[in-house]
């Protein structure tokens, strides 16, 4: 992915780049599925949330953003098994969780 790879966990959170870089991740991990599925006739499992809103300062944005990734770290720690390198014996299939927000373009006039 180049300069879109996501960087390494927790750095650059609050960038672009990182946005873009785990959504071409997401599409790189989704694509070969979704492919395999429609050709078999089945599905791949999938959830997706879309919200608008509106920060009105910096700091208000801020302060979701901690919570929001607070919310999200305690969600996945309490609903799901953290995956361990190696573990062939592992029940259950891995999913990946991605969570982000990126300012609307402004109305054209």
């Amino acid at each position: 992915l180049g300069p879109l790879a996501p960087p390494a966990e927790g750095a650059g959170e609050g960038t672009a780049v990182r946005w873009l870089g785990i959504q071409a991740r997401a599409e790189a991990e989704l694509g070969p599925q979704l492919r395999r599925a429609t050709k078999s006739g089945g599905v791949v499992p999938a959830f997706a949330l879309d919200e608008e809103f509106r920060f009105e300062t910096p700091a208000q944005r801020a302060t979701f953003a901690r919570a929001i990734r607070d919310l999200f770290r305690a969600v996945v720690s309490k609903y799901t098994t953290r995956p361990s390198s190696g573990d062939s014996e592992a029940k259950g299939r891995s999913y990946r969780l991605v969570v982000g927000s990126y300012p609307l373009p402004e109305p054209r006039r």
